[in-house]
């Protein structure tokens, strides 16, 4: 009796079967410091514990950042096949720890696109409050035509004003996108692009374009985008919007990809004469789904 007593109290928490601790990690969730403390216990607890503490990676959208994450990459291999959902935002504190320097939520397309390139299993980017700017070309860089591209089911931006047209082509023209949500998200005119901006195709299936801003052009990126959209491939279209003005891009938009539609919802917002008060009229249009 007494040497199973001894035999039992010998066995320690690292001997839990496999499919308990699965289904205790399954309660926590995305608890991130319970699933930090589990990964601590012993090393076939930390095994377990990393495909849910790298699921979703939420990062300071700077290049230092990114540069850093990819060499931690590098000397972690098994972390970049655990990543699905990659999160880059802009620091609410102006000096986060780790950053020397200036802090600017700002990224270059090449400098994504080769961090989202390190993450095989990746399948949901998100931009929040992120300004995308020009890459600074040198001769051995991998530009969007090379480049492979990258598949991602969701790319959402939110919150970029004054986004420049020509660098966030380039960032689309990396990416081959399920679906892409822009939300809040004004464009700055771009009457004429330069060759550099027009690195490639963009392949986009889904766009779902929330541009109902109160700047003058939030629906400048649709005159840009339709030519650069690889045809055929749009199949859904759902844009909202403010003002009248707005009408005549979006029609222009859809008599350059709407052959290709299958879905497709138009909402646009007119200020009345008692906004004040928080009234407003609004159109809408929508299409019937087409099999």
């Amino acid at each position: 009796m007494e040497a199973k007593v001894q035999t039992m109290n010998s066995h320690g928490v690292q001997d839990l079967p496999r499919e308990i601790f699965h289904i205790i990690l399954d309660y926590l969730g995305s608890n991130k410091p319970i699933l930090r403390s589990c990964s601590l216990v012993c090393r076939s607890w930390l095994q377990a514990s990393r495909p849910r503490l790298f699921a979703i990676v939420s990062l300071y959208a700077c290049e230092q950042r990114l540069v850093g994450f990819l060499e931690f990459l590098g000397t972690h291999p098994d972390i970049p096949n655990h990543v699905r959902s990659l999160m880059l935002h802009k620091p609410m504190d102006e000096q986060p720890p780790g950053v020397s320097g200036t802090l600017d939520a700002s990224l270059t397309p090449s400098t994504l696109a080769r961090t989202t390139r390190a993450l095989p299993r990746l399948r949901e980017c998100q931009l929040y409050f992120v300004h995308i700017v020009n890459t600074v070309r040198c001769p051995n860089a991998d530009s969007a035509q090379s480049a492979s591209l990258v598949d991602l089911s969701v790319l959402h931006i939110f919150g970029s004003a004054h986004q420049e047209i020509g660098p966030f082509l380039e960032m689309l023209a990396y990416f081959r996108i399920d679906r892409l949500e822009l939300e809040l998200v004004s464009f700055d005119p771009c009457p004429m692009l330069s060759s550099d901006s027009q690195l490639g195709r963009v392949h986009i299936r889904d766009l779902w374009a929330d541009l109902e801003t109160v700047d003058d052009s939030p629906v400048a990126i649709l005159s840009a985008l339709a030519p650069a959209l690889s045809p055929g491939v749009l199949q859904t279209f759902h844009c909202n919007w403010r003002e009248w003005s707005g009408c005549e891009p979006v029609g222009a938009f859809l008599r350059t990809v709407g052959h290709s539609l299958a879905d497709l919802e138009l909402n646009m917002s007119v200020p009345s004469w008692v906004e004040d008060k928080g009234s407003a009229s609004r159109y809408s249009i929508r299409s019937p789904r087409r099999n």
